[in-house]
């Protein structure tokens, strides 16, 4: 039991580690961001709010990861994130919007798009694991309360 909680404890660090890290870098070069997120497939009219969505989110869920309440959801949240972001890169790789557009963000500007899929895969596999043992986790804790 000991070990499941571990392994959600340092899942759910690693996401507040990253989240935070990939929002700051985000804001605090800001217009270069913009720039960057002008590159993307998207209509540049949802710059504006992509700008302020995403790294609005990061840091939400960073601090539901934080609140022991809230922990649980945040790593819904996270790895839900995670599945919208990898898809991403996937739509990319297989280049569904007829383009390769730059990366986005500090660290991971200096990745392949294939680096950048397996290290959003390594935390997508790290949400998933978190959760399943978030559930045995509870699971264990009713059982052992009966």
């Amino acid at each position: 039991m000991k070990k499941i909680s571990i392994i959600y404890e340092v899942v759910v660090l690693l996401f507040i580690l990253m989240f935070l890290y990939a929002a700051f870098n985000k804001l605090f070069s800001f217009e270069v961001y913009k720039l960057q997120l002008d590159t993307q497939p998207f209509d540049d009219r949802y710059t504006p709010l992509l700008a302020v969505a995403i790294p609005s989110a990061e840091i939400l869920v960073s601090l539901l990861l934080i609140i022991p309440k809230t922990k649980t959801l945040g790593l819904y949240l996270a790895t839900f994130l995670m599945v919208i972001f990898t898809g991403y890169i996937v739509l990319i790789k297989v280049r569904y919007f007829g383009m390769i557009p730059c990366s986005c963000g500090g660290v991971i500007t200096h990745l392949t798009w294939i680096q950048h899929l397996w290290f959003n895969l390594f935390f997508l596999v790290g949400g998933i694991s978190g959760i399943i043992s978030k559930r045995k986790l509870m699971a264990d804790q009713r059982l052992a309360s009966n």
